[in-house]
């Protein structure tokens, strides 16, 4: 909904415009946390072309999500704030629920499902919302915690 005039908590503001991500084979997306300054509560992705491995990283965890082509992703509330995202394989051989030397989870996988694969060409599409005052970012968070 983009109308503007009708500001409740029911209504997200999209921008119009959208970000597209062209990944190739060997490429990369580092670590980050998207800046708030160009969109507010909600990443939207919509994965196209080839499976890849999102990596997912607070300050005590690590999760794996496999993207098939045609998934569809939202990042919002703490993982879009206090995680950061990256796409660093472009080969994975991933056993359900491997966990690293600190005792914390690193993939996880549906159904004991073993998952190895390749990336090629990645395209993504990427929807954000209207950014929003720091203020009222603050605000969230305090009442999520």
């Amino acid at each position: 909904n983009n109308n503007n005039n009708n500001n409740n908590n029911n209504n997200i503001n999209w921008l119009s415009l959208f970000h597209i991500l062209d990944l190739s084979e060997q490429g990369i997306m580092k670590a980050h946390i998207d800046n708030i300054k160009f969109g507010g509560n909600f990443i939207v992705g919509l994965s196209l072309l080839s499976n890849s491995i999102v990596t997912f990283r607070n300050h005590t965890n690590r999760i794996d999500l496999l993207l098939k082509p045609g998934s569809l992703y939202i990042q919002n509330h703490l993982i879009r704030y206090e995680w950061t995202h990256e796409i660093i394989e472009s080969e994975w051989d991933f056993q359900t629920d491997q966990i690293d030397q600190n005792n914390h989870l690193i993939s996880s996988f549906k159904n004991n499902e073993y998952c190895k694969g390749k990336r090629t060409r990645r395209i993504s599409l990427l929807f954000r919302d209207e950014p929003i005052p720091i203020i009222e970012i603050q605000q969230n968070n305090t009442q999520t915690q």
